[in-house]
């Protein structure tokens, strides 16, 4: 009885954070933006296949990594000065770390960082040796798509390029902040809709 009660316990929260995320915005869509290599954003229906959302994560971890591997480490003094500035009790000066291009660098980076561990544990199947089942797996892709959504990628990356700290070559995607918005929202949302909507429903194949 209590492995039912989890089970629907976690499925009532998910649907809340579905619905939270704006989950009506993407409904009934069938075809939205697309990623590298002709890889569309997932469809709601009929729902994908556990195959294809292994295609559309594997397309999606190099469209992150791709942004990923451009953000630079900071330097130990870098690190330390933002360490100490947000440890501060002075207002000012964590409000002064806060609009720094070292928090900038180092929370995308750490975001997008975050995204492609969980890409990777989707796409091997398998957590700690440990191999994962749907619900383990949905519950990945519900970290990745609140994670694209969330306001600090679109706007780190955004600021990053105008703020000339990252250089992303020939790419319209990330010339303004409305547009990534628009992108990563649309991204994210697919997954709400196609992946974690479809399991709450009971509808998304193994």
């Amino acid at each position: 009885m209590g492995m039912i009660t989890n089970i629907i316990f976690a499925k009532t929260v998910l649907l809340v954070i579905v619905l939270s995320c704006g989950l009506n915005l993407m409904i009934g869509t069938t075809e939205a933006l697309t990623i590298p290599e002709g890889t569309t954003i997932l469809k709601v229906d009929p729902p994908p296949k556990r195959e294809e959302r292994i295609a559309f994560a594997q397309a999606l971890l190099r469209e992150i990594d791709e942004i990923h591997v451009l953000i630079p480490d900071l330097s130990p003094d870098q690190k330390k000065w933002i360490n100490k500035q947000l440890s501060s009790s002075n207002s000012n000066r964590k409000f002064k770390a806060y609009e720094s291009d070292e928090f900038v660098l180092q929370t995308t980076k750490s975001k997008l960082g975050e995204i492609k561990i969980i890409l990777e544990e989707i796409i091997d199947g398998n957590f700690l040796g440990q191999a994962i089942n749907q619900e383990n797996e949905v519950f990945k892709w519900l970290y990745v798509s609140t994670g694209l959504i969330d306001f600090y990628v679109p706007f780190g990356v955004t600021k990053l390029i105008n703020k000339k700290l990252i250089t992303v070559p020939d790419d319209k995607r990330f010339e303004q902040i409305g547009a990534i918005g628009l992108r990563f929202n649309g991204i994210g949302s697919s997954i709400l809709t196609a992946i974690v909507g479809n399991f709450i429903t009971g509808k998304l194949p193994e």
